[in-house]
């Protein structure tokens, strides 16, 4: 296996039915030349990878063997095995490097700091699995979803629920935007557009097939795979789909993006990688390299050099003080759902 990262090199790993890893690097300021190609396989887990994560050094796997297996991406080793879970890992996000947070069938998410690597808190509420937990930008909240149909929202600075959305329905996915101010919530075959503020749907997405990921390419941009072999870009301000990105072969189950917002990857059930580069012009997205796994894919995650990472998240951390911090408290959200709730109360017939 490789030392490092190189320091213009994008790692892509991608997790698969089978129970391995795959990874791939690619050039970060010259794609085209090299394109993705190989550079390890690891097979540590002994059931289905669900889910793959990264915080600068640090890269996470989550497996229906109720195990997640933590690595070192700056020397490719497996530095420990986490098991307090007692389920199917379904989701794993970082918040920077400090922490990892995990979504499980087990109805919790739990909360482990990063180097030590202990369980510091559990968030606990649930009563069906736990499909998709996101961490807002500022890190102080936390949005999950269940398939005991409701949208819960966390503050994570108590660790405790703010308060809990009934659904109607069972939603498999949940993403804010990068900035915060609006967050996605997907069902079966649409997805509900709400502002963080007051929480109401602006638009509702409607695709024709289910929807297997979502990601969030710009403030106002959503990236939508589905049972569909190609990627839709949606505008999250008009609800109208701005572009497909053809090319693969069946459906579509990961999406990831490279700091900066020039590369979008994507994984399919077909067993193919592809790295498209982005452009201001949405219907000039092409397709710049393709790898074949051979292999059934699952998740995917990306390794970026840790100065361009660092550099982007500065850059970003500004950008949502300047656009959010002003109205984003868990004590203004409560009171603007309250004021809504009272709006729809119908008067006693007494």
């Amino acid at each position: 296996r490789p030392s490092r990262v190189g320091m213009e090199e994008i790692e892509v790993v991608v997790g698969t039915y089978n129970c391995m890893l795959h990874g791939f690097a690619i050039d970060f300021v010259n794609p085209e030349a090299k394109g993705l190609r190989p550079k390890f396989h690891a097979q540590d887990h002994t059931g289905c990878v669900r889910a793959t994560a990264t915080g600068r050094h640090y890269m996470a796997s989550g497996s229906t063997d109720e195990s997640i297996r933590l690595y070192d991406m700056k020397t490719h080793r497996e530095i420990g095995t986490l098991l307090h879970h007692e389920g199917a890992i379904n989701w794993l996000v970082f918040f920077n490097s400090t922490h990892l947070f995990s979504a499980s069938d087990d109805r919790t998410i739990s909360i482990w700091e990063c180097g030590t690597w202990d369980c510091i808190h559990q968030l606990t509420g649930h009563k069906a699995p736990v499909t998709c937990f996101t961490v807002h930008p500022s890190g102080k909240l936390g949005l999950s979803v269940s398939l005991d149909r409701t949208l819960r929202t966390w503050n994570l600075m108590t660790g405790a629920i703010s308060f809990t959305q009934k659904l109607g329905q069972v939603a498999q996915l949940v993403q804010w935007n990068l900035i915060g101010n609006q967050y996605a919530v997907a069902f079966e075959k649409t997805i509900a557009i709400y502002e963080a503020a007051g929480g109401s749907v602006v638009f509702t997405i409607t695709v024709d097939k289910r929807i297997s990921c979502i990601l969030y390419l710009q403030d106002n941009v959503l990236a939508v795979g589905s049972d569909n072999p190609f990627v839709q870009l949606f505008s999250t301000e008009e609800g109208k789909c701005l572009c497909k990105l053809e090319g693969h072969g069946s459906r579509v189950k990961a999406l990831a993006m490279a700091p900066g917002g020039l590369l979008l990857f994507s994984a399919s059930s077909d067993g193919c990688v592809k790295c498209w580069r982005l452009a201001e012009d949405w219907s000039k997205v092409t397709c710049i390299s393709t790898v074949e796994t051979g292999a059934r894919l699952m998740c995917l995650a990306l390794v970026s050099p840790e100065s361009l990472c660092g550099r982007m998240k500065k850059q970003l951390k500004r950008k949502v003080a300047r656009t959010s911090a002003p109205w984003l408290t868990i004590s203004s959200l409560k009171k603007l759902r309250k004021r809504r709730r009272k709006l729809t109360v119908k008067p006693s017939e007494d």
